[in-house]
């Protein structure tokens, strides 16, 4: 039987928010790393997991891509990631941040590490876990069923909009959606899955190094809202010469697929309606809760 990949991140959506409940109400005062790591296991790895037991003819291939991993693919996805990152962080505290403050308080808890063991925590809890298993289900399940019925190029930016609504924060929801896009279209240019994991592990990472760095050098953060222009046109030119680096060197396989089954499109948008009610209505009470 084949299952639905809306109707299955319903589910997801629907355990996230349980277990975030139950951690809340049973486990409040445990480390904020366990109460990460539960919720990238639960709501997250094991269904994803069982998606791909379910796919017996396929398995765990299901999520696997064609191409091979290279060195240059490699050095490629890094200096992407981390320029994509630094343009960000800086669209994030230049002008969406000041922009959403007006409306939403941040009540999203500091991990910043204070101790060299806080920076092993946050590396494995919070730059690999979820490097790993988000990649899985995003890029690995998500992506490539949304392929079958969106076709190629929509499904990369429905896969960002899934990939930030369940990520189910809306102080990151449009920096997330774009990391997002970008790590999808990595996956589909390159053909791996494992450029993925690849890209979301460095743009963790970078996050945490460019907070360490703007917590110690606070002038360094403060020159880039002042100049804040100056430090999107380098990120974009040099964002462009990676890219025409890339297509030149990468050899770009035929990927694009645009047959959609209408009947299943229909089928597939009412879930993710729902999923859609069901972040706007969580993000009213967040942002009532949030003033009170």
């Amino acid at each position: 039987m084949k299952i639905s990949i809306n109707l299955f991140l319903l589910v997801i959506l629907v355990l996230q928010i349980s277990v975030n409940l139950i951690m809340e109400l049973l486990f409040g005062n445990v480390s904020e790393f366990f109460k990460i790591y539960i919720s990238q296991i639960i709501p997250l790895f094991i269904p994803s997991v069982l998606y791909c037991l379910h796919k017996k003819e396929e398995g765990f291939s299901c999520i696997k891509r064609q191409g091979r991993v290279t060195l240059v693919g490699v050095i490629f996805v890094i200096l992407l990631s981390v320029c994509i990152n630094i343009g960000i962080n800086t669209f994030n505290q230049v002008i969406y941040s000041p922009i959403l403050s007006i409306f939403v308080k941040n009540t999203t808890n500091s991990l910043l590490p204070q101790t060299n063991f806080d920076i092993i925590l946050n590396i494995l809890f919070i730059c690999i876990t979820p490097a790993i298993f988000e990649e899985i289900l995003f890029r690995g399940i998500v992506l490539t069923e949304y392929e079958k019925i969106y076709g190629t190029k929509r499904a990369i930016f429905v896969c960002g909009a899934v990939f930030a609504l369940l990520h189910g924060e809306v102080t990151a929801l449009i920096p997330q959606f774009i990391v997002g896009v970008f790590i999808s279209f990595i996956v589909i240019r390159l053909d791996s899955i494992y450029y993925g994991i690849l890209a979301h592990l460095v743009h963790n990472i970078s996050t945490l190094v460019l907070h360490l760095l703007w917590n110690a050098f606070p002038s360094g953060l403060v020159f880039m809202t002042k100049y804040w222009i100056i430090t999107f046109i380098g990120i974009v030119i040099v964002i462009y010469v990676i890219f025409a680096l890339l297509n030149k060197i990468v050899k770009q396989k035929s990927l694009i697929k645009e047959d959609k089954d209408k009947k299943l499109l229909y089928k597939e948008n009412k879930y993710f309606k729902i999923m859609l009610a069901i972040f706007i209505i969580m993000t009213i009470i967040r942002i009532i809760l949030s003033f009170l």
